[in-house]
């Protein structure tokens, strides 16, 4: 492999290092903005009974499902290398990276292990997308859960729910008695991030293993994986409706963006990388690897 084709591998990666660490900071931005509450203060009709559920606390916690989505889908993508190299041996023994040039035998990296880094690399790339669309939403629209009555406990002496005629009032000026962060936390509904996370990790599974993984091919076990995922990503999404945290259309919402997400990282990116075709538009990093396969086989071997 050439200088210039290692250097450009290298740059490539460092560049989505880069990507990687700007969109982290940037989601780190609007969680912070999200804590302080929405940029939209919405009112609220008294009579509105959409937002008069009871508070109840979340069946599926924010922390497990982000360990979840991350440990199933690492387990998948180890899993799946892992068989190809050492059961199925789909992939070749001798493939090696040489991320020091070809001359250079020090510094070998197992095809296998570049192949489980660069698509989990995609795979946050995705997942903080998705964690940016949704939490910009919910900051920009500021829709109220359906929890917000119980949750801003509002003193109703100071306001009025009807104008001077009798009719229903959209009251503005209220105060709310509860928890301020607690509060804040009850005016980002729309989307849900619960249904926006679980749909992008668990239908990405799915959709890799439907469309990149050769090593489920015509298995029984890879339509469990993908049955289960998707019922995941549903369950998740559901239990938000029923602990009053979400609309149903928050959950829905949800949904959407994180398949949509999941849809464009597997079909504009990762399938590249499943075609092992370097030649129909994969990565600089996997045309560098093809480059030093071509140049291992010129290299004569020595004799012991």
């Amino acid at each position: 492999m050439s200088c210039l084709s290692v250097l450009k591998a290298w740059w490539r990666t460092l560049f989505d290092l880069v990507v990687i660490a700007i969109l982290f900071i940037l989601f780190l931005g609007l969680v912070i903005a999200e804590r302080v509450g929405s940029i939209v203060r919405r009112g609220f009709y008294c009579d509105d009974s959409s937002i008069r559920f009871p508070a109840k606390p979340s069946t599926v916690p924010a922390e497990a499902l982000v360990t979840v989505g991350i440990l199933l889908v690492l387990f998948v993508l180890i899993g799946g290398n892992l068989w190809e190299r050492f059961v199925s041996h789909k992939s070749k023994p001798g493939k090696q990276f040489h991320p020091c040039g070809a001359e250079s035998q020090s510094c070998l990296i197992p095809y296998w292990i570049v192949r489980i880094c660069y698509e989990f690399r995609w795979y946050l790339v995705g997942y903080l997308i998705t964690l940016i669309i949704t939490d910009a939403g919910k900051i920009v629209v500021g829709r109220l859960r359906p929890n917000f009555m119980d949750v801003c406990d509002p003193d109703f002496s100071l306001f009025n729910c009807t104008d001077p005629y009798g009719n229903p009032r959209y009251v503005q000026d209220y105060v709310c008695r509860g928890d301020n962060s607690t509060v804040a936390a009850s005016r980002v509904s729309w989307p849900s991030g619960h249904s926006s996370m679980s749909a992008y990790a668990f239908i990405f599974l799915a959709l890799y293993l439907s469309c990149v993984r050769s090593t489920y091919q015509r298995s029984a076990f890879k339509l469990m994986l993908m049955l289960f995922s998707f019922m995941l990503a549903l369950l998740v999404g559901l239990s938000r409706i029923s602990d009053n945290k979400h609309h149903p259309t928050d959950v829905l919402s949800g949904w959407i963006i994180g398949g949509a997400v999941a849809f464009v990282v597997v079909y504009f990116n990762l399938r590249y990388f499943g075609e092992l075709k370097s030649d129909q538009g994969g990565s600089e990093q996997y045309q560098a690897m093809e480059e030093s396969q071509k140049v291992d086989k010129k290299i004569p071997q020595n004799n012991a």
